[in-house]
């Protein structure tokens, strides 16, 4: 069995020397893979609600960049798998994201495995510049 765990980076854990130490110590304790997570705003009552009809959790006011939280655990780590889960890839315009992707993929050696999504919530979408309306086809555009 593999097991993995999100790379500490929300809330008190998001500072980059505990996110160092804590993924060295998973990757001692056998841990597979690390993933990080993507957000950039974290309203306490979303328009839309936040998934489960639960109030989104106070830890996601405080994070760290997904690609940068995910080059920290590269730099801390030699074995694990390193992933996203999930980049909200619209973001970023397209050649910005692959250059990212790359980059972190060579300072991993090797271990980066990247998931994509749409996200969930208008607001960061407004709050990127980027249109709500038209994501799907984007985002096929942009893979």
């Amino acid at each position: 069995m593999r097991i993995g765990f999100s790379v500490p980076q929300f809330g008190p854990f998001a500072d980059p020397d505990s996110t160092a130490a804590m993924c060295t110590a998973l990757e001692a304790l056998g841990c597979d893979s690390l993933w990080a997570a993507d957000r950039l705003l974290a309203p306490l009552t979303p328009a839309e609600g936040y998934p489960g009809g639960q109030p989104m959790p106070v830890r996601y006011g405080t994070h760290l960049d997904p690609l940068l939280a995910l080059a920290v655990a590269a730099s801390a780590t030699e074995r694990v798998r390193l992933g996203s889960s999930t980049l909200n890839a619209l973001w970023q315009p397209p050649l910005v994201l692959a250059r990212a992707l790359t980059t972190l993929d060579l300072i991993s050696h090797g271990r980066l495995d990247v998931g994509i999504g749409l996200g969930w919530m208008r607001e960061e979408y407004e709050a990127a510049g980027v249109p709500w309306q038209g994501r799907g086809a984007r985002l096929e555009e942009t893979l």
